[in-house]
């Protein structure tokens, strides 16, 4: 899976929109768009900034496996969620 699904499937997961993400990051919505299609290469400082954005390490972000995202309760992200590290 590429770095921009799971930045979407998490953001997702995390109930954020993808103009909060823009807002944030400080680019436009369609430019975060692209982030999350894929459609665009991301620097290092960006995906660092990204997994801020989603309370998660980069090292989690990347490596992400939305096909178990669930394990059990009030781990992860300390909202209920907890996603595998595959």
């Amino acid at each position: 899976m590429k770095i921009g699904n799971k930045i979407r499937k998490i953001r997702e997961l995390r109930d954020l929109t993808q103009e909060y993400m823009a807002n944030q990051l400080e680019i436009s919505a369609s430019a975060y768009r692209k982030i999350e299609r894929d459609e665009c290469d991301v620097k290092w400082s960006r995906i660092c900034r990204i997994a801020q954005l989603l309370s998660v390490t980069p090292s989690r972000l990347i490596a992400f496996d939305c096909k178990n995202p669930f394990v059990s309760l009030d781990d992860f992200f300390g909202t209920g969620y907890i996603i595998y590290d595959s």
